[in-house]
């Protein structure tokens, strides 16, 4: 059930059970867990926690304001999880999947515990003024703005043949996930290697320009990819091409969500002439 969480995660569940026994409680709530997040008390998820202005021990307080007086837990007992914690932690996962990662990490916990909206950790949270939206625009601002992490995931390394590996931070986009390919202008430069780069249900093309964008898409080379399109014969205009499936959607399509996001958006036609060498000629629409 774990496999995909970091070791802060991992750290945070501990330190929820540990919060469960000093409270003599029989079960881990979502308190508990709200408690384990603010101990960790490292990466994204402290930083969130600070601009709320959220500190452990007021927490606490209040959390033991909230419950009945017990004996502790002996620390060898087992604990289970509150049916309102396994919802909690699904739903992390769920927010996961949403941000297309490959790992659950402290700041879905928290975004979990933000959607089980009458839980106990949730009230205190949105007493403090923190809302599920707010937050998980944060998490992708910060996810965006932060160098990339190796122990939380955070990195992805891909390699084209015959070249060194390269280090991508998570591609996190700030746009739901659909079937719709994004277009902008890139940054990169004439003298940069356009990339190609897949990982999960996100795909992103870097720095291609528009005969090396047809040529990838259509299967072919760009050296029989024709332009006769003046405004796209600027040979170091460039392009980034970005698409985040759902994930009951297939990879698959995406040569073909990319041929049409081409022909649609940059608004013209691809056809194929053959002869001794078959040719893709890009036209005006």
């Amino acid at each position: 059930m774990f496999e995909r969480y970091t070791e802060r995660a991992r750290r945070v569940l501990f330190f929820a059970r540990y919060e469960a026994s000093q409270l003599g409680s029989i079960s881990i709530e979502t308190e508990h867990l709200l408690l384990g997040l603010i101990r960790e008390g490292k990466g994204l998820t402290a930083r969130i926690f600070d601009r709320a202005h959220v500190s452990f021990e007021s927490v606490r307080n209040e959390i033991e304001g909230r419950s009945v007086f017990r004996e502790k837990v002996n620390t060898h007992v087992e604990i289970p999880f509150s049916a309102e914690m396994k919802r909690v932690l699904g739903m992390a996962a769920e927010e996961s999947d949403r941000l297309l990662h490959n790992y659950i990490g402290t700041e879905h916990l928290l975004l979990g515990l933000l959607r089980e909206e009458r839980c106990v950790a949730a009230s205190i949270l949105m007493d403090k003024g923190m809302r599920l939206h707010t937050v998980r625009e944060d998490v992708v601002q910060l996810l965006n703005d932060q160098l990339p992490d190796p122990e939380a995931g955070e990195t992805v390394v891909h390699q084209v043949a015959g070249s060194a590996p390269r280090r991508f931070p998570v591609f996190v986009p700030n746009f739901l996930p659909s079937q719709l390919v994004h277009i902008a202008f890139s940054n990169y430069s004439p003298d940069q290697e356009a990339w190609v780069h897949a990982a999960g249900q996100a795909w992103r093309a870097f720095g291609f320009t528009l005969a090396q964008i047809v040529a990838h898409a259509w299967g072919s080379d760009q050296a029989h990819v024709r332009l006769v399109s003046p405004r796209h014969q600027d040979e170091h205009a460039r392009y980034d091409f970005m698409v985040a499936l759902p994930t009951t959607d297939s990879p698959d399509i995406i040569p073909r969500l990319l041929r049409e996001s081409i022909e649609r958006d940059l608004q013209v036609e691809v056809t194929r002439e053959d002869g001794d060498e078959p040719t893709l000629v890009v036209r005006p629409r």
